[in-house]
C-alpha cells in the first residue's frame, strides 16, 4: 500500500490517454458518460434511472475502472466535480 505522505512517484501514462467507447481500450480506465452515450458505462443502467438523481463516480471493484456517469449531461458534470472534489481530498 502506498502512502502518499511518504512516498510519491509519478503514474505511467498511455499516449494516447482520450479514447472513444468505440476504441475498447485495454487497462484500467477512467470512463465518463453514462450508459446511454457510453457502451463502456452499460453496466450503469440501473443506477442512473431519473435526471437530477441519477449521477456516480465509483470504482468498480473487478476490472477497477472508475466510473463517472449521470443520467444527463449536467448530471455527469456533477459527476467529474464529485470526482475532482475526492481527489482534492487526498492532499
Amino acid at each position: 500500500v502506498a502512502d502518499p505522505d511518504t512516498y510519491w512517484a509519478q503514474a505511467g501514462v498511455r499516449n494516447p490517454i482520450v479514447y472513444l467507447d468505440t476504441d475498447n481500450p485495454t487497462g484500467t480506465n477512467v470512463i465518463v458518460g453514462g450508459n446511454i452515450v457510453n457502451k463502456l458505462a452499460s453496466g450503469l443502467a440501473d443506477k442512473l434511472t431519473a435526471p437530477g438523481q441519477g449521477r456516480t463516480a465509483e470504482v468498480d471493484t473487478v476490472s477497477k475502472n472508475i466510473y463517472v456517469a449521470g443520467y444527463t449531461a449536467d448530471d455527469t458534470v456533477a459527476a467529474v466535480k464529485d470526482l475532482i472534489n475526492q481527489i482534492d481530498g487526498f492532499s
